[in-house]
């Protein structure tokens, strides 16, 4: 059954769907997986950019903090009134925030000094000059200093200051410095999530780590890349974008912008790790649909299969039965509605006609074998198709040799007759009679020879009959050729 026509439709439409599947799914695959990419990219990119500038935005707010105490009356007239007490009070407020807040004299000396809100009394330069000079050249303004760990408070903090400069009389007569702490500014990026275990960082243009989900890996230093592009010093550089890189160890896709006020790059993370488990589940969803569509197109082709060849190997069962010799009356084969209805009708009438035929040639040579008579029947060919009883006994020879042999090998030529018996039998049609010599086997047997042409029903010639009798019979001879050849 391999190799039968039902096997075979089924086999070519299963393999039309596996071909189509096998061209679309890897392009499914293939399309979905980037636009997922496409789609992660996106958030990242807008996800950095957010939390970047929600960074610029944090710090803006707390510096506006330190610049709404400068305005406080206490620490404007506090060179000329000097009130410490008042002053530690109101930068001891401030320690949530600036767990330490000093207050300088325009020559850079501490006369106030709060520490997690206890005040110190410590009159001496301030420790950092460079930031002081910094503040002194830029008055009236927040200056941010680079992060680092306080040696006062022992904490990430980010230094402030703000110079006071007084446009009457355009003298500098104090700053205002504070300690930010690291945490308030950076915290919420903790609450933001990147994934399931994705994570934002903060770094610096030193490279270290302003912000990491471990606290303990704050000011650790970032490595460079061992190849391709640096992404965070393209961020520390002003830009944005978005790409897939080695952070901490680890492949990931990400998403970058700088953060301008701090001089810092914002870099969201999604290990590589998690965003493949996506574009796999994916692939497998489509594995098991394809897996699926090919049983369905397997049992779906199946079954057309049956329909289409069950009417073709229906008959092929009876043309073998026919050709066993079974002639059935009625032919039981189910409609299809199509052209195989046709087949099965011309079938019909086939097996109609041939067994009509087997009756007339059953009937037929039940008349030969009982005529006394000589009959030959002589193809268009000229040769021999059959020959009775009594051809076989008048000639002395069997069936078998005499059928196959040329009809005028059955006669006696003469030497000047050229034209073919058989074209001369043709060129008379209706029924004719002469006298000829058969070759027997004891000899020359003189007979009456009579013939007449054969024609089916569309007036085609088929046969000629030839009926010999010997000279003793041939009063019998023209009965004998009527019925014959009725």
């Amino acid at each position: 059954m391999s190799g039968s026509i039902r096997n075979r439709i089924v086999l070519s439409h299963w393999l039309v769907v596996l071909l189509v599947l096998l061209l679309l799914g890897p392009t499914a695959c293939w399309l979905l997986s980037g636009e997922l990419e496409k789609q992660r990219f996106q958030e990242l990119d807008f996800l950095a950019s957010h939390m970047a500038g929600m960074v610029d935005n944090r710090l803006e707010w707390y510096s506006r903090q330190l610049s709404d105490l400068v305005r406080d009356p206490l620490i404007r007239s506090f060179p000329e009134t000097a009130r410490v007490p008042a002053v530690a009070d109101l930068l001891g407020r401030q320690r949530e925030v600036f767990p330490v807040m000093v207050y300088m004299d325009a020559k850079g000396w501490e006369e106030v000094r709060v520490v997690h809100g206890q005040p110190q009394v410590y009159l001496a330069p301030f420790d950092d000059q460079a930031f002081f000079s910094s503040v002194e050249k830029k008055p009236n303004r927040i200056v941010t200093g680079k992060p680092l760990k306080s040696a006062l408070s022992g904490e990430k903090v980010i230094p402030m200051g703000y110079g006071i400069r007084r446009y009457f009389g355009d003298r500098f007569i104090g700053a205002l410095y504070g300690e930010l702490r690291l945490s308030r500014l950076t915290s919420f990026l903790g609450t933001v999530p990147v994934g399931r275990t994705g994570f934002i960082l903060l770094v610096d243009e030193q490279r270290r780590l302003l912000y990491h989900p471990d606290a303990e890996k704050v000011f650790a230093p970032l490595a460079k890349p061992g190849n391709g592009q640096d992404w965070v010093q393209m961020a520390l550089d002003g830009e944005r974008g978005v790409g897939e890189g080695e952070i901490l160890g680890v492949e990931v896709l990400l998403g970058y912008a700088p953060v301008k006020s701090l001089n810092a790059a914002l870099v969201a993370v999604l290990p590589m790790e998690e965003f493949l488990e996506a574009p796999n589940k994916m692939k497998k969803a489509i594995l098991l649909v394809m897996a699926v569509l090919l049983v369905v197109a397997a049992l779906v082709a199946r079954w057309f299969a049956s329909r289409l060849t069950r009417p073709l190997l229906q008959l092929t069962d009876l043309a073998g039965q026919i050709a066993g010799g079974a002639l059935p009356e009625q032919i039981n084969i189910q409609r299809t509605g199509d052209e195989i209805d046709q087949l099965v009708d011309t079938f019909g009438n086939m097996l109609a006609e041939l067994r009509n035929s087997m009756v007339s040639r059953h009937y037929l040579d039940r008349i030969l074998a009982g005529m006394n008579e000589a009959l030959l029947l002589v193809g268009l060919d000229g040769r021999v198709r059959t020959a009775n009883r009594a051809a076989c006994e008048l000639l002395g020879r069997d069936q078998t040799d005499l059928v196959g042999q040329q009809l005028e090998s059955l006669f006696k030529v003469e030497a000047q007759t050229s034209e073919p018996w058989l074209q001369v039998l043709l060129a008379s049609p209706g029924e004719s009679r002469s006298r000829q010599q058969l070759k027997g086997v004891d000899g020359l047997i003189p007979v009456n020879f009579a013939w007449t042409v054969l024609a089916d029903g569309s007036g085609h010639v088929r046969e000629v009959a030839c009926l010999f009798s010997p000279e003793t019979k041939a009063g019998l001879l023209q009965s004998d050729l009527g019925q014959g050849q009725h």
